[in-house]
C-alpha cells in the first residue's frame, strides 16, 4: 500500500531492515496507529492488550 512505500521512503535502501523493526514494536505494542485508521481493527488482536 501507498502508506508503506510512504513509511519507508525515508530509509531507501534499509527499508527492508527498517521494515522488520517497524513490525516487531507493533507487534509489542510499540508503533502506535492514529485513532480510525482501518489496520488497528484488522490487527489488533496481533499487539498486546
Amino acid at each position: 500500500a501507498w502508506e508503506t512505500a510512504e513509511l519507508l521512503e525515508p530509509y531507501a535502501e534499509w527499508a527492508g531492515l527498517a521494515s522488520v523493526f517497524l513490525l516487531k514494536g507493533f507487534g509489542r505494542g510499540l508503533v502506535p496507529l492514529p485513532t480510525g485508521h482501518g489496520a488497528r481493527g484488522r490487527y489488533a488482536r496481533l499487539a498486546p492488550g
